[in-house]
């Protein structure tokens, strides 16, 4: 077990078993619950917390070994005084009211308002929705008949440019082949 878990349960023992809440002697150390400590009762605690020893250098010790500065006996607050503040933080909340039949009536009437203000939000959103498809779906439309006129136009062109040669070659090749079948035969 850690020593920091092994002082902490001591001390909490020690609080349970030596507390007093109504009277407590000014003379006893309030974690330990022994009496006053004198520099090696002090050593003696603290050891038998679990803590090491405290070293006592020669500048902060007497001749005869007692500290010139005592350590400082902690401070708490008593239990029987109230807390500075609220152990626990009060909700801020509006008093309870009762309400009457006109009351409900006014939520009920505000939350139908409301809900035929958004029904009609909706029914406005889809017609927009509605009315942007179908001018997509028009300019869709337009853009394909486009493109089959010019495809129309384009084939009619190559048709009559086709119709053109193959005109041009009828007239040439009955010359020539009156020139040829002369020389041949």
């Amino acid at each position: 077990m850690p020593e920091d878990v092994r002082r902490a349960k001591h001390i909490r023992y020690k609080m349970t078993d030596k507390a007093d809440l109504g009277c407590r002697d000014e003379e006893t150390d309030e974690i330990t619950g022994l009496g006053s400590t004198s520099g090696d009762d002090r050593e003696e605690t603290r050891h038998s917390l679990g803590r090491p020893p405290m070293p006592i250098s020669p500048e902060s010790s007497g001749e005869d070994g007692e500290l010139r500065h005592p350590i400082p006996a902690r401070t708490t607050t008593p239990l029987s005084l109230p807390s500075p503040r609220p152990l626990i933080a009060k909700r801020w909340t509006v008093p309870s009211k009762t309400f009457d039949a006109e009351d409900i009536l006014t939520m009920m009437k505000m939350t139908m308002l409301h809900e035929q203000q958004r029904r009609e939000e909706d029914a406005r959103r889809r017609e927009e929705n509605e009315k942007e498809k179908e001018r997509i779906r028009e300019e869709e439309k337009q853009q394909r008949d486009e493109e089959r006129r010019e495809d129309q136009q384009r084939r009619e062109h190559e048709c009559k440019w086709q119709d053109q040669f193959f005109e041009a070659m009828r007239m040439v090749m009955p010359a020539n082949i009156k020139r040829h079948s002369g020389k041949i035969g």
